[in-house]
């Protein structure tokens, strides 16, 4: 009899030690999946096996770099040191440092909003990711830059440049020109400018940028080389070594060799 009451004893203390935690966890367990949440495998994984095993989460990339009103599904694996994998994206709660730059909805989705950098971050359980988010400004006009440029009516101390550009809104863009990389004109509505004050028998570069209203400026179109006429005065003394273009004589003659 005190036998069978020690091992009534000991079935009491199993039922409470061990089969009733067990089938409380596995009711909780299926609570969770009818209700949508983490499937048995993953809790299992990492409810035990973080225990003895390296466990640890990341996103599928450490950065993501997208334009403004781009998006980028995010895919959150949970990696182990054996390297298993296994994709639990849709159990984790994201959250983003800055959601004026861009924002994570809980279904890892990005969407980016305004330039600058924000940093994503996915949780489950214990575990953390986290990558970092760079938003580029990109021009929503899509500013085309522009191309033919040309140069007529080249003079010893003037040029004008003639171009094309691909827009339908004209009216908001106008243009820059540099010589020799330098910003020498801003603002220019038309697709030509005259370029003044030149040196005589002198060469340089042109090339041409648009702008929008928001001061966003195009790339640079083609480059043009320009060589300026070369003027002979008086007073000038050409040695038969030099390569001239055109001549123009102003006040006085020209002796070359001596001879007029």
């Amino acid at each position: 009899m005190k036998n069978l009451n020690c091992w009534g004893i000991a079935m009491k203390k199993n039922l409470f030690t061990e089969i009733i935690p067990i089938f409380l966890s596995m009711t909780i367990m299926f609570q969770s999946l009818l209700a949508g949440g983490i499937p048995v495998k993953y809790i299992h994984s990492f409810a035990q096996d973080s225990e003895t095993e390296s466990v640890k989460i990341a996103f599928d990339k450490l950065q993501y770099i997208l334009n403004s009103g781009e998006e980028y599904q995010t895919v959150v694996n949970a990696v182990y040191s054996d390297i298993r994998v296994f994709d639990i994206s849709d159990w984790c709660l994201y959250n983003s440092s800055n959601s004026e730059i861009a924002e994570i909805d809980q279904s890892g989705k990005i969407t980016a909003y305004q330039q600058g950098v924000t940093v994503i971050t996915a949780t489950y359980q214990q575990f953390v990711a986290t990558s970092i988010v760079h938003v580029n400004k990109i021009n929503l006009l899509s500013l085309p830059a522009p191309y033919n440029l040309t140069v007529v009516d080249v003079t010893d101390s003037e040029a004008t440049l003639i171009w094309d550009i691909d827009t339908d809104d004209t009216k908001k863009i106008t243009f820059s020109v540099y010589q020799d990389r330098k910003l020498i004109a801003e603002g220019i509505s038309e697709t030509r400018y005259k370029v003044t004050g030149l040196n005589p028998g002198t060469s340089c570069s042109f090339t041409v940028t648009a702008r929008d209203e928001a001061g966003d400026e195009s790339g640079e179109s083609n480059t043009v080389n320009v060589i300026t006429d070369t003027v002979i005065t008086s007073d000038t003394a050409v040695f038969e070594d030099k390569t001239i273009g055109d001549l123009y004589i102003k006040g006085g003659t020209l002796n070359l060799n001596g001879k007029n």
